[in-house]
């Protein structure tokens, strides 16, 4: 049984509930009993990844998101928006959730209640912070001239007008790039960056063997 978390919400509303700053590293123990007595197998961080300014500022600025986070939250602040955990800038935790050591710590105590870890992976599109966009941007959906749904950025190799990240199925996603799987070298980057010590054609699922 899998339980996804809203890992930045959660953390700050169990700060705000024990009346200190709670990071991955010092999490009470009680919540990890409670998530084995549920009869959880896996605990789903999402949100655990780095989101660079220039994603967060594009939520910062949708008219849609401050509607959205004016009606949640009574007294809406503009900090209050993380930015998307899925403009993805690194795969380096966030400092605020305690950084890299703090996560060994959260999956060594998941491990002795039995619990497993399961990490997100994204692999159709980078956020706008991400250093791809500028080092090698020949591995995303790019034109010469400006076209729909994309974006002007200045790259190592010129000025290129970039797509936003999106699926068939909804509008593009302002705060994303689109990566370019018709380039081979596009899946081979990917690979290597989700798992350099073992590089496979499965890197989501062999990120999540990392963890588990």
């Amino acid at each position: 049984m899998l339980y996804e978390i809203n890992t930045r919400c959660w953390l700050r509303e169990l700060s705000a509930r024990l009346g200190t700053r709670i990071h991955l590293a010092n999490v009470p123990e009680a919540e990890f009993a409670r998530w084995q007595r549920l009869g959880f197998t896996h605990l789903w961080l999402m949100g655990v990844w780095h989101t660079g300014p220039r994603s967060r500022a594009v939520s910062r600025h949708s008219p849609e998101v401050r509607a959205a986070a004016a009606e949640t939250l009574g007294d809406f602040r503009e900090e209050d928006i993380a930015g998307s955990p899925y403009a993805v800038a690194s795969y380096t935790v966030v400092r605020s959730l305690g950084g890299a050591s703090a996560l060994q710590a959260f999956r060594r105590k998941l491990a002795r209640y039995g619990l497993k870890l399961v990490l997100d992976f994204v692999p159709n599109h980078t956020g706008l912070d991400h250093p791809w966009l500028r080092e090698k941007p020949e591995l995303f959906v790019s034109s010469a001239v400006e076209v729909g749904e994309t974006f002007w950025h200045e790259t190592d190799a010129g000025p290129r007008w970039l797509a936003l990240g999106r699926d068939p199925y909804f509008p593009p996603w302002r705060d994303t790039a689109q990566l370019d799987y018709r380039n081979p070298a596009t899946c081979t980057a990917m690979v290597q960056r989700s798992s350099p010590s073992r590089a496979s054609a499965t890197g989501c699922a062999t990120t999540w063997r990392c963890w588990s």
